[in-house]
């Protein structure tokens, strides 16, 4: 089953802002980017139960295995405010992005619930997102 499928299955109201008028094919207007996929994470993450330890512990869990450091290296090696990721240069924006993605999908898939369950998933998620990466491959 490819994507046309998948997304046909889903409930309209799951399907995001899109729209189909004769003629014109479908019409998604809204764009994916780095903020909005942290934000959905992060949001998915407090509607199953996760807590302020749970937001953190992900948090690190994207920085470890998507940039191969710990947050404090990352940010004290490239002289900037740890957290901030919208000074971080674009490839690694772009590794956290693809991590923060797979670490929804995989906590969706799993229907983790709790602290526990949430962080293994988003682990697992960002554990099969880092091999992208050549900074990850050994």
């Amino acid at each position: 089953m490819g994507f046309l499928d998948h997304w046909r299955n889903q409930p309209n109201d799951t399907q995001g802002d899109l729209f189909q008028q004769e003629g014109s094919g479908v019409i998604d207007a809204s764009e994916p980017n780095r903020s909005l996929v942290n934000r959905r994470l992060h949001g998915e993450i407090k509607q199953r139960g996760g807590q302020n330890r749970t937001h953190a512990a992900v948090n690190r869990l994207a920085n470890e295995h998507m940039t191969g450091e710990t947050t404090e290296d990352l940010y004290q090696g490239l002289g900037l405010k740890q957290g901030d990721r919208s000074k971080l240069p674009t490839a690694a924006k772009e590794a956290l992005m693809t991590g923060d993605i797979a670490a929804y999908h995989q906590i969706m898939e799993d229907d983790a619930q709790g602290h526990h369950p949430i962080v293994n998933s988003a682990r697992q998620g960002y554990q099969k997102a880092s091999r992208l990466f050549p900074w990850n491959k050994q």
